[in-house]
């Protein structure tokens, strides 16, 4: 990441931030394509793919967020319908949203930090 600052004829500061992302994708054809390729290499650095093993829900972020919504958030719901379902999964995942600790914690899990 690097930021930089500079100032305009009227004294106000401007700050642009540059990020780059890491995305990790499977190591399926669609995420291999001469498309896909193209795309990052036309973006200069500011994305990087880090392709996963075919299945290697240890190193998904995402199995870690499942899993807590499963057996903390939700153990033991039993919803009335699929809506009901959806909205307290829902509401759950908004939750977990808001605690950013939580969230580095699943990534770390996953050893991505």
């Amino acid at each position: 990441m690097s930021i930089r600052a500079s100032s305009s004829s009227n004294g106000i500061r401007s700050h642009s931030v540059r990020l780059r992302i890491v995305h990790s994708t499977t190591n399926t054809d669609t995420h291999r394509s001469r498309l896909v390729k193209e795309y990052v290499e036309g973006l200069n650095g500011r994305i990087a793919l880090e392709h996963l093993p075919p299945y290697a829900p240890e190193f998904n972020p995402v199995e870690y967020i499942w899993g807590y919504l499963k057996h903390h958030a939700m153990p033991n719901y039993c919803a009335r319908d699929l809506t009901d379902l959806r909205q307290r999964a829902s509401r759950n995942l908004r939750s977990m949203q808001r605690r950013g600790t939580l969230v580095t914690t699943f990534w770390k899990q996953a050893e991505l930090l």
